[in-house]
């Protein structure tokens, strides 16, 4: 339905008119022609076309002169006093419609076909809008489509001429982001391709443009269906892996993209490119231009699961329906996102703080999916099957990273150091299984990979010392102390195999640089305690021990405390579950009057006030926790936009979620794709 606009070459090199003469003429007449190689294929043409065939059609399809064919073989108005005699002949006296005999030259033998006024000015109109919406001149060419419009309205209705001049205007009017005006035209172009028995590929087209100013609205259930129509005629007459089924598959994409059905928008995306690839080539501009919007999608979808990430970790300990909904939404979204390796550790971090430990395996699983030469999220996969009592899966995760080749483009001292980590934790895990033997090698290949490698040497040290190796567990630690004399675990260390050797002044010393240099280890007082009052300095050593069991009772409230946060969390959402609400907040005013600073506690207070219907008293909760700086200031601002946003208070809704937006890219994930 669309024609390139070109002149024609061949009969004006005959006809010995100039390019810039013939295109510049207003009067003469207008003209159409078929060029043919036989005076036999002439005259079956000219049957073919007083048969009824139309003049244009068998242009298009049989015409050796391509200029002219792709425009129906017309060539605009033409004085007939320039041309050759036999042309001047042919065409005298010549009716709109009628054809003429065949005329021979150079060899070719011509057909003319005599326009109308009305249809050479349509024709002019039609050119001229298509040449404007080609440059990108919108509202030129539908001005230009809205005259041809008219002229095919009144000098030929229902005719092919309309039916495209609907298209083309319709097309223009979404272009300019007029798809009410753009779908008027359309749905008014439907009839006219039954009528005209117009072909489906025709017809898909309509339906296409029909579905984009239908989406365009919002009303993306009827879209698909008007899309997945002009797919199927298209599929029925070019075969499914033909381009233009591609691009109808595109469009359904986009559809999808924006109703927020990412996974079904990325697998037609990779699809529709698979095929396109195959048809056209990778270079192909229709294969970029279909990757491009593979990419956008990508970046489109990323908010979207950082709003899902949000919910995660909002609702950890509710684990309700829209917690379960929230990730499978994650498992889901996040193979198609374009995210960095490090935000896979980064989402880990913060699901590890929520105590989600299977949620946080999949991120890291999926991670491997995505990045899976990392070892670095290997080593913090093996860390958590370690935490969670699979040691030996954890070691063959740690061998597995320690097998992998060095990444492409990894520098050679982060190689070092990667290397190092993997075998300090397989001695880690050695450990943990009393093969001291085994750690101890682990321990020796990594130190020998990056004789720098933190904690190499105490981690060496404390494999000899449980193997009672205690010699080489002190001469280690004595090392690490030489070499970094500010390390107080080197220190504490040192004292420890001091007292287990019944050595009380050294270990009272080594205990007492331990304590100087900052550690927080309360070991660290019992040596210096039990240290002293061996050497018989009675009251010195009594008041390091005494100092000693403060820390522990410190130790123990602290762990109470927490005890007492998950029991009483854990009560309150019970209750809220049985239906007993008032008992729930009850349950968390208690604790939160005894632990005032547990963010933990308000934020589970704020929810079910937020699940009771009281958006009031959750709104007064969660600001509190602002006042007070607890909790995950995203999460607290995320919420408040949801329950601003529950009492009708869209501006607050608004500016709250906008501090989300913020605060979520410092707090939760830096997103900088690859």
């Amino acid at each position: 339905m669309r024609h390139s606009i070109r002149i024609l070459a061949l009969f004006l090199a005959l006809s010995g008119a100039g390019r810039e003469e013939a295109t510049a003429q207003s009067g003469g007449i207008a003209l159409r022609q078929i060029v043919a190689a036989s005076l036999e294929d002439a005259e079956n043409i000219r049957q073919q076309a007083a048969a009824g065939a139309p003049f244009d059609v068998l242009a298009a399809e049989r015409s050796l002169d391509a200029a002219s064919a792709a425009r129906g073989g017309y060539m605009g108005r033409i004085d007939p006093m320039d041309f050759r005699g036999e042309f001047r002949n042919a065409v005298a006296g010549l009716a709109a419609g009628e054809i003429s005999a065949p005329v021979e030259a150079g060899g070719a033998f011509f057909l003319f076909q005599a326009v109308s006024d009305a249809e050479a000015d349509w024709i002019d109109l039609d050119a001229a809008g298509a040449e404007a919406l080609a440059a990108g001149r919108n509202a030129q060419a539908a001005a230009y489509f809205r005259d041809a419009l008219a002229l095919a309205e009144t000098h030929a209705p229902d005719s092919p001429q309309q039916l495209r001049s609907l298209d083309s205007l319709a097309a223009a009017y979404r272009l300019l982001e007029q798809p009410t005006e753009s779908e008027a035209l359309f749905r008014r172009a439907l009839p006219l391709l039954d009528a005209l028995g117009a072909s489906p590929l025709e017809r898909s087209q309509v339906l296409v443009g029909l579905g984009q100013a239908v989406a365009a609205q919002g009303r993306h259930a009827e879209a698909e269906r008007l899309y997945s129509d002009a797919r199927r005629l298209r599929a029925e007459v070019l075969g499914p892996d033909h381009p233009e089924v591609a691009a109808v598959d595109l469009n359904l994409a986009d559809l999808h993209a924006a109703a927020g059905r990412f996974v079904d928008a990325a697998a037609l995306y990779d699809a529709a490119v698979v095929r396109l690839d195959a048809a056209l080539g990778v270079n192909h501009p229709a294969v970029a231009a279909a990757r491009g919007r593979r990419a956008a999608l990508g970046e489109r979808l990323v908010p979207a699961l950082l709003d899902r990430f949000s919910a995660i970790v909002g609702l950890a300990e509710f684990k309700d329906a829209g917690y379960r909904d929230a990730v499978s939404d994650l498992e889901r979204l996040l193979p198609l996102a374009p995210l960095t390796e490090r935000s896979y550790v980064q989402m880990k971090d913060i699901l590890l703080e929520a105590a989600l430990g299977e949620e946080t395996e999949t991120v890291l699983r999926l991670g491997l999916e995505k990045f899976s030469d990392s070892r670095i999220l290997r080593i913090y996969l093996a860390d958590l099957l370690a935490n969670t009592g699979r040691t030996a899966d954890s070691l063959d995760v740690l061998r597995e990273a320690a097998a992998l080749p060095t990444p492409a483009g990894l520098d050679a001292a982060t190689d070092r150091v990667q290397q190092g980590v993997i075998f300090q934790r397989i001695g880690d895990i050695q450990s943990a299984l009393t093969d001291f033997d085994a750690a101890a090698a682990a321990y020796e290949r990594a130190l020998r990979i990056d004789p720098a490698a933190p904690d190499g040497r105490i981690k060496l040290g404390r494999a000899h010392f449980s193997n009672n190796r205690v010699g080489e567990a002190l001469a280690e630690y004595e090392r690490a102390a030489r070499e970094n004399p500010d390390d107080h675990e080197a220190h504490l260390n040192r004292a420890e195999v001091h007292l287990a050797r019944g050595e009380w002044e050294p270990a009272a010393a080594a205990a007492r640089q331990a304590i100087d240099r900052g550690t927080t280890d309360s070991r660290a007082l019992y040596i210096l305690g039990t240290a002293l009052v061996r050497l018989d300095r009675i009251a010195e050593g009594r008041e390091r021990l005494r100092e000693f069991r403060e820390a522990e009772t410190a130790i123990r409230a602290i762990e109470h405390r927490n005890r007492e946060v998950d029991a009483t969390s854990l009560a309150a959402i019970t209750a809220l579950r049985a239906g007993d609400g008032a008992a729930a907040v009850d349950y968390l005013e208690e604790a939160i009057a005894e632990f005032p600073d547990a963010g933990r506690l308000y934020m589970n207070l704020a929810m079910v006030h937020s699940r009771l219907g009281q958006r009031t008293e959750a709104i007064e909760t969660y600001e509190r926790m602002l006042e007070l700086g607890v909790g995950r200031r995203f999460l607290v601002h995320m919420n408040l936009a949801e329950e601003y946003a529950a009492l009708g208070d869209s501006e607050a809704s608004e500016r709250h979620r906008a501090v989300y937006l913020e605060t979520r890219e410092d707090e939760l994930i830096v997103y900088a794709p690859e």
